[in-house]
């Protein structure tokens, strides 16, 4: 949230950020700016020493901008193999395309309308009419059902829970600033959560992935709104960072 506000307040034409659950969509959607979770490793942990912490199977680094000529421009520079990260040398160039068209003939956007509408009413109607537009502009709007959603959310809430309070362990333990929401729901994940229950939700997150792949043969890109709900109110005590727990869950 802090590259988003300096990117929206004018400070800086982009920056980078980290995503595990929404830290680069969700900021990027509620202040008016672009910004892209990366693929794993296509933007490598090894070139930021501070993002390493943050960075796992989940959380990746990506790039956030005022518009997406720079976001595209930026993840250029960004994505690429880094010397000592095995994963980062299978990844493919980023091509950024010379010149731009407004129209989207043959593009095949999926919308999961019933998911869609699991938004606050002003967020879904604003999303409606983005859809709109680009059909409007020649692309191919498919309606798509994506199964299980209740199963993908506990999947990815065990995995980032998981791995965020592993790597935050060592802070926890010698008591610096945390947010109180996020020190209890990294706690609980400390206390609670086993082996199996990450190794459990790995296995489902393959089963996922299989499906997606499938999906991605009849589609080019899959459209949602970015958050359900539109910002939370800043509030006295959130300057150490707030999860919004409840709003993120919703």
């Amino acid at each position: 949230s802090g590259t988003a506000a300096a990117i929206c307040s004018g400070l800086v034409p982009f920056g980078i950020g980290t995503d595990g659950g929404g830290s680069i969509r969700m900021p990027s959607c509620q202040t008016g700016i672009v910004g892209l979770k990366t693929t794993f490793s296509r933007v490598s942990a090894n070139s930021y020493a501070k993002a390493k912490t943050c960075c796992s199977t989940v959380a990746n680094i990506g790039p956030m901008a005022s518009n997406i000529i720079d976001l595209a421009l930026f993840y250029q520079v960004l994505a690429g193999p880094i010397r000592g990260d095995a994963f980062s040398m299978a990844q493919p160039k980023v091509k950024v395309p010379k010149e731009l068209t407004p129209y989207l003939d043959g593009i095949k956007i999926g919308v999961d309308w019933k998911w869609a509408e699991l938004s606050r009413p002003e967020v879904f109607v604003n999303f409606k009419k983005k859809i709109e537009y680009l059909a409007e502009r020649g692309a191919r709007i498919i309606g798509v059902d994506i199964p299980e959603l209740d199963f993908i959310s506990t999947g990815h809430l065990i995995s980032i829970v998981s791995e965020g309070s592993e790597a935050i362990g060592e802070a926890l333990n010698k008591q610096r600033k945390i947010a109180p929401d996020n020190a209890v729901i990294l706690n609980a994940g400390l206390s609670c959560l086993m082996a199996s229950d990450f190794t459990l939700a790995a296995k489902y997150r393959t089963r996922l992935m299989a499906y997606l792949k499938g999906l991605f043969k009849t589609i080019d890109v899959l459209a949602n709104p970015t958050c359900a709900q539109t910002a939370e109110r800043i509030l006295d005590g959130d300057e150490n960072g707030s999860w919004k727990f409840g709003a993120t869950l919703r």
